[in-house]
């Protein structure tokens, strides 16, 4: 093929377009949706494993359930969640107009191809939500590949051309489910604007997919009319589309139109065309950043964030950015986790907006989330049973499987010496990509011996009441504590949490007993200067009392300080804020702002 000055243009503005599309959509999706990617990792544990795929692909739309599987097992890696997006987007894009541009019947296009990123990226917005699935990436990567294969039949025998294209939208509603559908309309749009009347023929590959549809529906195969024709099949079930999530889909239609149309257009100024092509090239990431802003639930986001960093344990991430979760339950509980994990929890944890006992340890919900955080908290305190409960729980209600909630469980199984149910989740996770290696490890704690060689799982080996059938999680997470450091007074979690629950509850009928039972007691020879301001305050009156109770001179002294200090601000009209940064860590100016 010659190559002339036209066509050597038009390729060198396709393939800039795209690679400065690319480029932006990488950063974007990296921007905005770095934490969702991972979030998506910890909702599936895709196992190699020829069986559960087999019984994944049989399944109607299960092609594309098994590749996203397999895609988004990757996402745990950073950064490669944005980036196979990216390249899904590009190569969706690339067929669509490679195909597409056919209908502009030889009249330059190039400056059209921005595009053809159009569906992909419309796509990228759905992502921002939890309730798409990924499967509606990758099925519109295969209509678009599907169509492209539609438009290489031109030359053939009409009759041919319809078999084929039958055989393609039937292919892809058993491999990718609606999306079968999908190809059947574009398809016949594509013949309309190509071949005129000769295109009711085309009809056929639509009536074959509606029949699939109908016949799939009626065997149970498939949930309902909605998932078999339209783009319920890639939202969670309890899920209400909204007129966005259609725009991808008749995007696509709708570029074809536009195809057609600019072909009839004929515009030849190359200058005019180069402008379009920068206008357009600008558009998409603006589009895709206003719809994203208003899209994309900042809360969750925040969550996702958080449950990344615990599931990393950069417990410093989640400190650091402490203020910042005070205004949501579950990251302020992650937020008292992370200072506990750092050894932290009351020396600072009068310095966030704490909001009572359920900013440390929040009542149950059922909500998987939840689960998750209390399954970690259980076992941060040593509370085995309770965290195993929760952890089981959790992989329950997630689908597709939870590779932390699964390590977790690991953990729990050998710590309580139930070799036989770990070796079960140990050999899941050898057949991983990203957790076999960790799973080998684990096989080395497969005995009583190596456990309590361990340094972390001898510790929550001893938290275990002499009783090792005690389901501690009935008697509740205080009376709970409380069995775990009497059965093991090094545990200074348990010892921690109780405390910092009881005095964010500021119920002194409860703090004085608490103290008055514990001190002295092996995990608790001195008492922590956070109980000593909220003992100091209980007894104000009778300085002996604190005093046999464990109260320093100093925090006598202090206390006297503040109490002085706080009068003279009432009496001049002055803000509780002043104290903050004398006293702001304290006991005594949580009490006092609140």
């Amino acid at each position: 093929m010659k190559l002339t000055k036209d066509k050597i243009i038009a390729c060198g503005g396709v393939l800039l377009v795209a690679f400065i599309l690319a480029i932006v959509l990488f950063l974007q999706l990296q921007g905005t949706q770095e934490f969702s990617f991972f979030y998506r990792e910890q909702m599936q544990l895709f196992l190699w494993d020829s069986e559960k795929i087999q019984g994944m692909f049989c399944a109607v739309g299960g092609g594309v359930k098994v590749l996203s599987q397999i895609l988004v097992q990757f996402f745990v890696v950073p950064k490669m969640g944005a980036l196979i997006t990216t390249l899904l987007v590009l190569v969706s894009a690339h067929f669509l107009w490679n195909g597409g541009k056919k209908l502009c019947k030889g009249t330059p296009s190039w400056w059209m191809a921005p595009l053809a990123f159009v569906p992909g990226v419309l796509y990228c917005v759905y992502l921002l939500d939890n309730y798409a699935h990924y499967e509606g990436m990758v099925a519109l990567c295969l209509m678009a590949f599907f169509f492209w294969l539609h438009t290489l039949t031109g030359k053939m025998n009409l009759y041919l051309r319809v078999g084929i294209t039958s055989v393609l939208a039937l292919a892809l509603f058993f491999l990718g489910g609606s999306a079968g559908f999908l190809l059947a309309l574009v398809c016949l749009l594509y013949e309309i604007l190509s071949i005129g009347k000769k295109s009711v023929l085309f009809l056929i590959p639509v009536a074959l997919v509606i029949g699939a549809g109908i016949y799939s529906v009626n065997q149970g195969w498939v949930v309902s009319y909605t998932h078999a024709f339209w783009m319920k099949d890639y939202v969670e079930y309890y899920f209400e589309l909204t007129t966005l999530y259609s725009l991808s889909w008749v995007s696509v239609l709708a570029l074809l139109l536009l195809f057609w149309l600019m072909g009839k257009a004929a515009l030849k100024n190359l200058w005019l065309q180069a402008g379009l092509a920068l206008v357009l090239t600008a558009l998409l990431p603006i589009c895709y950043s206003s719809l994203a802003e208003k899209h994309q639930d900042k809360g969750m986001y925040s969550l996702q964030r958080v449950i990344h960093y615990a599931d990393t344990e950069q417990w410093d991430e989640i400190i650091n950015r402490g203020h910042e979760l005070t205004n949501n339950y579950i990251t302020l509980n992650y937020l008292n986790l992370a200072l506990s994990e750092k050894g932290q929890l009351l020396d600072k944890v009068f310095l966030f907006d704490q909001k009572g006992g359920q900013s440390l340890f929040m009542d149950y919900q059922q909500y998987t989330d939840i689960g998750v955080l209390r399954a970690r908290q259980y076992y941060h305190m040593g509370v085995i049973a309770a965290s195993q409960m929760n952890a089981v729980s959790s992989l329950m209600s997630i689908t597709e499987g939870n590779p932390s909630m699964t390590q977790l469980s690991v953990k729990n199984y050998i710590i309580t010496g139930r070799y036989n149910i770990a070796d079960k989740y140990l050999r899941n996770l050898e057949k991983t990509w990203y957790y076999k290696d960790w799973a080998k490890k684990m096989r080395q704690f497969m005995n009583d011996k190596a456990v309590m060689a361990d340094p972390e799982l001898s510790q929550k080996r001893k938290d275990l009441p002499l009783n090792n059938d005690f389901f501690a999680i009935y008697a509740g997470m205080l009376s709970d504590t409380q069995t775990v450091f009497e059965a093991n007074p090094e545990e200074q979690n348990a010892v921690n949490y109780a405390t910092a629950y009881l005095l964010l509850e500021k119920k002194f009928e409860y703090i004085v007993p608490y103290v008055e039972y514990n001190y002295g007691k092996p995990w608790m020879k001195e008492l922590p200067l956070r109980l000593q301001e909220a003992m100091v305050t209980a007894f104000e009156q009778d300085m002996d009392a604190c005093r046999a109770h464990g109260v320093s001179e100093e925090v006598i002294a202090k206390f006297a300080q503040f109490r002085q200090d706080a009068l003279t601000l009432r009496h001049s009209g002055g803000s509780t804020s002043r104290l903050a940064p004398k006293y702001g860590d304290t006991f005594w100016y949580y009490m006092l702002k609140k």
